[in-house]
């Protein structure tokens, strides 16, 4: 039990620094290979395989409704849900550790 507890958390810390790290090198990703590297290498890669469009329909005295239309990109490789991911298994192993841990008190 004791050597379970261990790498619950070992496995806790692993899986939020693998959460927070992933979300760093996103956003260092996206703002300097992307923008910096690649625009003055070869500036005929970039290009965005999204579309989106923003509509404002309305008159001064009438209601006004906006339309926001996008293609929307794969869910499973958004950096955020593969942080949320990383999250969801560091908090499971903390709360093994901590009930290993509130076991192995109580006795």
């Amino acid at each position: 039990m004791k050597r379970l507890g261990k790498f619950a958390r070992i496995g806790a810390i692993v899986f939020a620094a693998l959460g927070i790290l992933t979300l760093l090198a996103d956003r260092l990703f996206k703002r300097w290979l992307l923008h910096k590297a690649l625009a003055t290498a070869a500036p005929e890669l970039i290009h965005s395989g999204e579309a989106a469009s923003i509509g404002i329909i309305g008159g001064a005295d009438g209601p006004t409704a906006i339309f926001i239309t996008s293609i929307p990109t794969q869910w499973w490789m958004q950096p955020v849900v593969i942080a949320g991911l990383f999250a969801a298994l560091a908090a499971a192993c903390l709360a093994v550790w901590l009930l290993l841990r509130r076991r192995n008190d109580g006795r």
